[in-house]
């Protein structure tokens, strides 16, 4: 599986959204990639959290 540097850019900020409904995090070091090995692609990731944010609209526990 192959993504183009465009399609990575987008599928990285596409996950950045979703995180950041619930966290801060520090976009300037950010590691999303895919990394092949064998007969699988994996996507990791490292995402340093600032802080945890209450979500708009959500009820605390």
């Amino acid at each position: 599986m192959d993504l183009t540097p465009s399609q990575m850019d987008a599928m990285r900020a596409e996950i950045l959204e979703v995180i950041a409904r619930y966290a801060e995090v520090d976009r300037e070091k950010v590691d999303i990639r895919l990394e092949k090995a064998a007969d699988q692609v994996r996507l990791t990731s490292s995402v340093p959290v600032r802080r945890v944010t209450q979500r708009v609209g959500s009820v605390p526990a």
